[in-house]
């Protein structure tokens, strides 16, 4: 938990930090921060990470009377864009690979077992050629 120092604009603040700075003082369980500290609510920001990043902006006091965390969209370099690229590229030729080889060893299991009925062998080479087909394109 974060707090903002609402004389000061000193943030964030942490339990320890007002304790520390307030060595007269008795804290009790649960922890109430004294004045001029207060609590700044935790807020999510949605956001499209393959092409900004968020950094933690000053808190801000809303409406509702009470402190907000806030976020700054920061746009990715290109070098940083195209990497995240080629993580996720990789990441599914990866997830690719994995179910080719799950489709193979399903496959030898066909032929190991010696099964008359093949329909099962011909399914998983069927779909085995399309993920190859698939990894072609990317």
């Amino acid at each position: 938990m974060s707090y903002i120092n609402t004389e000061t604009s000193e943030y964030p603040i942490q339990e320890r930090d007002i304790i520390t700075q307030n060595p007269n003082t008795s804290f009790g369980i649960p922890f109430q921060a004294p004045s001029p500290f207060m609590w700044v609510f935790p807020t999510s920001q949605e956001y499209d990470s393959d092409n900004y990043y968020i950094r933690e902006v000053a808190p801000q006091l809303t409406e509702k009377g009470h402190w907000e965390q806030r976020w700054e969209l920061v746009e990715l370099d290109q070098e940083s864009k195209d990497r995240i690229q080629a993580e996720k590229k990789q990441q599914k030729k990866n997830t690719i690979l994995d179910q080719i080889l799950t489709l193979q060893q399903k496959c030898l299991r066909c032929l190991v077992e010696d099964a008359p009925d093949t329909t099962w062998l011909d399914k998983y080479k069927a779909q085995i050629q399309d993920l190859r087909e698939q990894l072609k394109t990317l």
